[in-house]
């Protein structure tokens, strides 16, 4: 974890989101408070209500810890390395990502687009069954999505994306994802930006834009 410094991040008590995750999928979402303990552990601190819930957990599970600050927003990879005690537990940091906040586009309400992504190998080639997801508003240069399943910060996926609505179209392209938020019902909203497109598909979104005329900022 070259280039972070637990003790800037955590050296007092913060408020973190909580997403526990086994083999990619989501099982359970809540917050939390996170104090370092000795570096590279930290101190999770979860609320009465969510133990005996987390107690039927595989121990093995992989846990993210969101914390977001006025500037940037911390996506932090651990393990669970101890219980020292009821609704506390050790936590051991493997790796982050931190996210500077960056819109500078418009974009569009997404309903009439239907998304379809599918993860990649280490040589970019479309791996797996395709898995849904729940556009949320598009631009020219990326969109937004609601997925059901853990996806790495950063991690680029194929995505196909039909427009319903015209100029109607399929189009297939990758996206890297830029910003990560988990949510209360577990899902994970994400922004990805456009890195494979086709101009012609490019140009579809955009005049798809254009359409739906109305203004705000881009993922």
């Amino acid at each position: 974890m070259d280039g972070i410094d637990l003790r800037d991040l955590f050296s007092e008590l913060r408020q973190v989101k909580v997403l526990v995750s086994q083999e990619g999928s989501v099982k359970l979402s809540l917050s939390g408070s996170v104090i370092l303990t000795r570096k590279p552990y930290l101190e999770l601190t979860l609320p009465r209500e969510a133990w005996p819930v987390w107690q039927t957990l595989d121990p093995r599970s992989q846990i993210l810890l969101c914390l977001e600050t006025e500037e940037s927003v911390f996506l932090i990879t651990t393990t669970i390395a101890m219980v020292p005690g009821e609704g506390r537990l050790l936590l051991q940091a493997e790796d982050y990502v931190q996210e500077r906040q960056k819109r500078s586009a418009a974009r569009v309400p997404a309903e009439q687009t239907d998304i379809l992504y599918w993860h990649l190998d280490e040589e970019g080639g479309w791996i797996g069954e395709a898995k849904e997801a729940q556009a949320l508003d598009i631009s020219s240069t990326g969109l937004r999505m609601r997925l059901g399943q853990v996806v790495q910060p950063c991690q680029a996926l194929g995505v196909k994306l039909v427009i319903h609505k015209a100029p109607r179209g399929t189009i297939l392209c990758t996206a890297q994802i830029v910003r990560m938020a988990l949510k209360a019902d577990s899902s994970i909203e994400v922004a990805a930006h456009f890195e494979d497109i086709d101009p012609q598909d490019r140009q579809r979104i955009t005049d798809f834009c254009r359409e739906e005329n109305v203004v705000s900022e881009d993922p």
